[in-house]
């Protein structure tokens, strides 16, 4: 996947999120496009000759609304229950495997975030998820690496709008500084950054995350390094090494230490229980 299609994915899943696209424009069509399509206008030129997807004759279109229905109510059990069948892997966009695995991650991808979207979770978190998932996929080398990365996407959709849902009563703050903590999940974070980039200070941003929570915002902001890291060490096969980098931890070392308090065990030996 180039850097052109790619962009071309990121800016098709804003375009959904935003509502402009039109009726009867094809989504793989759009995405695989060799041209920089920039504007919306350009899309609507492009609108009789696409093909709209969901006139295509596949059970998958029945799944995908079960899938983002659930998504959108944030109920995880219902989903759970969804994605364990194969509704989702019925549209041939590929004759190779890897190929057609990717494709169909991306076929997905701005219904469910819509989904998301209407189910509460903020716009920005939306299409930042999007850009991230899209970009980890060239991290994959098989369709069943993809298969699994695209349920804990779809997984994870889900939990954050049901968290979403249970952080309705905390403040504006507490609220945002979960956001900026998930959108910046790769780089290093502190208590100290996560308040100056939300307009506030570190004390006031402590008491009151604390308050809304019931965790301190550093413990918080471990956790969710350590539940990305798991993942990751379950349904790739990054080293654990890019893995430590991936997420900024200062240094493998010290990213087993954290991760064996958490989990009991070292990356490497979870890992290889896990079966990778």
């Amino acid at each position: 996947m180039g850097y052109t299609q790619l962009t071309s994915i990121v800016r098709l899943i804003v375009y959904t999120i935003r509502k402009e696209m039109p009726e009867g424009v094809n989504y793989y069509q759009f995405i695989s496009s060799e041209e920089e399509i920039r504007k919306t206008d350009d899309v609507k030129e492009n609108r009789e000759t696409a093909v709209s997807y969901r006139n295509v004759k596949f059970d998958s279109w029945n799944w995908l609304k079960r899938v983002c229905t659930a998504i959108e109510a944030g109920d995880l059990a219902i989903l759970q229950e969804i994605v364990k069948e194969d509704g989702g892997n019925q549209v041939q966009l590929s004759a190779d495997s890897l190929t057609q695995a990717k494709n169909m991650f991306v076929f997905l991808m701005p219904e469910v975030i819509r989904a998301a979207e209407e189910g509460g979770l903020s716009r920005e978190t939306c299409i930042t998820l999007a850009e991230d998932w899209c970009q980890s996929l060239e991290h994959y080398r098989s369709p069943l690496e993809i298969l699994k990365f695209r349920t804990a996407c779809l997984l994870k959709l889900c939990l954050l709008v049901k968290e979403t849902g249970a952080r309705k009563d905390w403040s504006y703050l507490s609220r945002k500084a979960a956001v900026y903590v998930q959108r910046h999940i790769h780089e290093p974070l502190s208590v100290s950054k996560t308040a100056e980039a939300i307009g506030t200070n570190r004390s006031t941003l402590s008491t009151c995350f604390k308050k809304d929570s019931g965790i301190e915002l550093g413990k918080y902001m471990e956790a969710v390094k350590l539940n990305e890291a798991e993942r990751l060490l379950r349904e790739t096969d990054l080293p654990i090494l890019e893995i430590s980098e991936l997420l900024s931890y200062s240094s493998q070392s010290h990213f087993t230490e954290l991760f064996k308090k958490q989990y009991g065990k070292t990356p490497a030996v979870y890992r290889r229980e896990k079966g990778k």
